[in-house]
């Protein structure tokens, strides 16, 4: 059997076959919505599927509107919306996507009507207020709340349309997890003055197509490792993930949302009080340049009680090999308000050689704290903006270090922090006579 989707990325080519194998045709990747009582055996997906999008076309302005498409797919969507009249930029940065839907656009003769990229979103360029929407259909979660509401100010006209159908986390946890948090979502979009129309929870309709995951891909268990050459681990790792999936929604750690945001216009900003105190600084962020390690130094000493040579920290940051990364926010009157460093370092992540950084030295000056947006002052502006700028897909791919208690709680309250590891302590008493031993030279 020709297999159109091996090439798709993991896990997605073995979601593609799946449904390939089931109903001799794939229509989209995402979720679908299921009625009460739908057993998942029983049902077409791709009509469940096609239920998902029709709920998000709904929430779309009249064609024709200039809509930028987050996340291709097959280019199911796109071509629907194509068909409807609406102007369409679609990007991905998968090019085995583009190139599935480059094929179902070329069949119905509608290639011609959309611009389709290979591209990030946050590497994606466009003038300003370019787009009247920007949707996004479970590919949200892929990106940085604060980098994709930061952007879409930028592309959207005013009053323009953010609408997202996707998974989201409700909730803190201690481990790992890639979902963005819903409150992160909702803190970022009114810090960059958005306002949210509508949000409805779909995560009883969604839910259950986790459940069909893992009945079609176990149904189909043996085609799956045959025709997409896949080893009996990598699916076995797959399905304990669905498993964990199904388990998050269940409890209510995970759900799934629509949101459709506004871009707000001056008049309403006015209206809701939303003013600048003549008194209140205003901050530039902005990566470390030569030169600033005089005002850094002398922050550090302020903040630290401790003392640092500039050769030491010449040494950490500007001679290490692979490099480093400093952001810093600086207040108009010139004094340096925040600053947010790490080194980086090569590793090995699933048998590929990647970047990650080590965080160092993190601080905020005191006089600046009172001065925030929300709970989110210049430290954790100036945090965001470094996420924002180096890290990702083929860049740092990691951070790590060892803060303190104060730094470890406001991190992982806002600043995405998760414990890595636990750190043991051992110690020892040295024997009386053991103290005026030799020193042993270390050559």
């Amino acid at each position: 059997m020709s297999n159109p989707y091996k090439n798709l990325e993991f896990p997605l080519n073995v979601y593609a076959h799946s449904l390939y194998l089931q109903e001799s045709q794939v229509n989209y990747l995402h979720y679908g919505l299921f009625k009460e009582g739908e057993a998942v055996q029983n049902v077409q997906i791709s009509a469940v599927q096609q239920r998902a999008t029709d709920l998000l076309l709904n929430y779309l302005p009249k064609p024709p509107a200039r809509i930028l498409e987050i996340g291709l797919g097959l280019g199911t969507t796109t071509e629907q919306l194509v068909k409807l009249g609406y102007h369409i930029t679609a990007i991905t940065p998968s090019n085995n996507e583009i190139n599935i839907a480059k094929q179902r656009l070329n069949d119905n003769n509608l290639l011609k009507s959309v611009r389709l990229k290979s591209v990030r979103f946050e590497d994606f360029v466009a003038p300003a207020e370019s787009y009247d929407v920007i949707l996004l259909q479970e590919s949200a979660q892929y990106i940085l709340p604060s980098a994709l509401f930061k952007k879409a100010q930028y592309l959207l006209v005013k009053n323009g349309v953010i609408l997202i159908a996707d998974e989201v986390r409700l909730q803190h946890s201690d481990t790992t997890e890639h979902l963005p948090l819903l409150t992160d979502i909702l803190q970022q979009a009114k810090e960059r003055e958005f306002r949210l129309t509508e949000q409805g929870d779909l995560s009883k309709q969604a839910a259950p197509t986790v459940d069909y995951l893992l009945w079609v891909i176990e149904k189909h268990r043996e085609a799956l490792l045959a025709d997409l050459e896949l080893t009996q681990t990598a699916l076995d790792d797959l399905l304990i993930a669905l498993r964990r999936y199904q388990e998050r929604y269940g409890d209510g750690r995970y759900g799934y949302r629509l949101l459709h945001f506004v871009k707000s216009t001056s008049s309403e900003k006015a209206q809701s009080g939303v003013t600048e105190s003549p008194h209140q600084p205003t901050f530039t962020i902005r990566p470390y340049q030569p030169g600033d390690e005089s005002a850094i130094q002398t922050r550090f000493a302020q903040v630290f009680p401790s003392y640092r040579t500039d050769e030491t920290w010449h040494w950490i940051y500007t001679h290490n090999p692979d490099g480093a990364r400093i952001m810093l926010t600086w207040a108009d009157n010139g004094d340096l308000a925040a600053h947010y460093a790490c080194t980086v370092h090569q590793a090995i992540c699933a048998g590929r050689t990647t970047s990650v950084g080590f965080i160092r030295d993190v601080f905020s000056t005191p006089r600046y704290r009172a001065f925030t947006a929300g709970r989110r002052g210049v430290f954790v502006q100036n945090f965001m903006a470094f996420l924002e700028k180096w890290t990702g897909q083929d860049k740092l791919v990691l951070l790590f270090g060892f803060p303190s208690k104060r730094p470890l709680r406001l991190g992982k309250l806002l600043m995405k922090y998760q414990p890595f590891s636990n750190w043991h302590y051992y110690h020892y008493t040295i024997r009386y006579l053991f103290n005026f031993h030799n020193i042993i030279p270390l050559d």
